[in-house]
């Protein structure tokens, strides 16, 4: 019964997640890239505004200065705060993972997934970071590993899920 009742909630999940492909840039068309230069390792919004809070003022602190400027759609600055959140505290999955949405916010997907895949080696029972998986591959084009992501994030919380329904 359960089993029955988590399959229909990740069906109404994608459903839901499908809903919005005509809103999304379709797969075929070459997403827009950052203008600033990638670090090695990860993509980096060099050379965009800073941050307006101060790296002195903690992880906490940048992550809510990038949750905000998110907010607004100022992608690039949200991400440089993310950025200084994940050097100041590379441990906070969070920091990664919303630095990750914002790679979506801006068309660059593979880095959105690099991203988030970060996040999720960090912390790999978060539920939210599967979603902003399954979100940066839908937005890709990869529908299937999109589902397989939000799959596991109902099977994290399956109570998250529930809200689909309303």
């Amino acid at each position: 019964r359960t089993r029955v009742w988590v399959s229909r909630l990740t069906l109404v999940c994608l459903l839901v997640l499908l809903a919005g492909c005509s809103a999304r840039k379709k797969p075929g068309k070459k997403p827009k890239q950052a203008s600033a230069a990638a670090a090695p390792e990860l993509p980096s919004p060099r050379g965009t505004t800073p941050c307006p809070t101060p790296r002195s003022q903690g992880a906490s602190a940048l992550i809510t200065a990038g949750n905000q400027l998110h907010a607004r759609g100022d992608m690039l600055t949200a991400a440089r705060c993310y950025e200084d959140a994940s050097e100041v505290d590379p441990n906070q999955p969070l920091a990664w993972s919303n630095w990750g949405l914002t790679q979506i916010g801006i068309g660059s997907y593979d880095n959105a997934i690099r991203l988030i895949l970060k996040a999720i080696q960090i912390a790999p029972g978060t539920h939210e970071a599967y979603h902003a998986l399954g979100s940066a591959y839908h937005s890709k084009g990869d529908y299937k590993a999109a589902v397989d992501a939000l799959k596991e994030a109902v099977r994290l919380n399956p109570q998250v899920a529930a809200a689909y329904n309303n």
